[in-house]
């Protein structure tokens, strides 16, 4: 609902022609202010018992598990957004289109992916023992792999049609991009999952340690390639400082787990049969 309101902002400005980034950021703001009341009202009717008030006993750790990820927040963001902030003043403003729409353009990975991370967190944290929590995590990842793999292959495939038909074909120079930007989308796919199930382990340390690191392999690279190759070295950027974070997380969640990368990382034959059992399923009751 949330990417809803703000197409229908966009909308709105579009119909009553406001080219202010001023009035589209408070206008978003405003929409989002209102959903607090639907959610208010399914969160106070799923919960059947009376509130309780705060124990002073949980204070301590719940403030070591959410520091770290109010911190991480930081360095998380501008590892998205640093290299666009550096372009508006080192490059062009037409440079900095193309690129925006390659980024907007490797995006459409992210739904999908999302919703996994969003599922995985509550069953990695409700399991009860670490074994436990790690079958979880795996089947998460081998999910994660399997949809982001065949996705990824499916928008590179689009990209030279879908970029000039979507945003005009004034706008082909983003597609070399854009290639790149589909394969950084993979990592920060596969890096968010990764996220969301180390939180369910507790763990959230790691996330600011990787997201801290990555900011600094952003920076370094992004001064280094930007004057040189322009989007493209952002472009590289990305997919390097995404897949270093990634490759970081694998690394101490194998230790965490007490197994391989290989165990990690690749589905099992069972796993492969039962996505496409599934995909089997669905293409019949699409056929119907």
């Amino acid at each position: 609902m949330p990417n809803l309101a703000w197409l229908a902002v966009l909308f709105v400005a579009l119909i009553l022609k406001i080219p202010s980034p001023q009035w589209l950021a408070f206008s978003y703001l405003f929409v989002l202010s209102l959903f607090f009341f639907p959610r208010h009202y399914v969160v106070k009717k799923q919960i059947v018992s009376p509130l309780l008030p705060p124990r002073k006993k949980y204070w301590r750790p719940m403030f070591g598990y959410g520091f770290p990820l109010v911190l991480s927040s930081i360095p998380s963001t501008l590892n998205l957004r640093l290299d666009q902030m550096l372009m508006v003043t080192m490059l062009p403003a037409k440079t900095v289109g193309y690129y925006v729409v390659a980024v907007a353009w490797s995006a459409a990975l992210s739904p999908l992916i999302n919703a996994i991370g969003m599922v995985l967190f509550p069953y990695t944290a409700n399991a009860r023992t670490l074994e436990h929590k790690t079958i979880q995590l795996k089947r998460g990842i081998h999910a994660t792999i399997i949809v982001a793999i065949s996705m990824s292959l499916l928008v590179v495939a689009l990209t030279p049609v879908a970029i000039p038909f979507l945003f005009g074909k004034a706008f082909s120079p983003a597609i070399p991009a854009a290639y790149i930007l589909v394969a950084a989308g993979f990592f920060l796919s596969l890096k968010r999952v990764l996220q969301e199930g180390i939180r369910g382990l507790g763990v959230t340390k790691l996330i600011l340690w990787g997201e801290s690191a990555g900011l600094i392999i952003t920076a370094v690279l992004l001064f280094a390639t930007l004057p040189l190759w322009g989007i493209m070295g952002a472009a590289i950027t990305s997919l390097v400082a995404y897949g270093c974070i990634t490759a970081f997380y694998l690394w101490r969640v194998s230790l965490i787990a007490s197994c391989g990368l290989s165990e990690l990382l690749l589905p099992d034959k069972a796993e492969w049969e039962l996505v496409k059992a599934r995909f089997n399923e669905h293409m019949k009751s699409f056929g119907k």
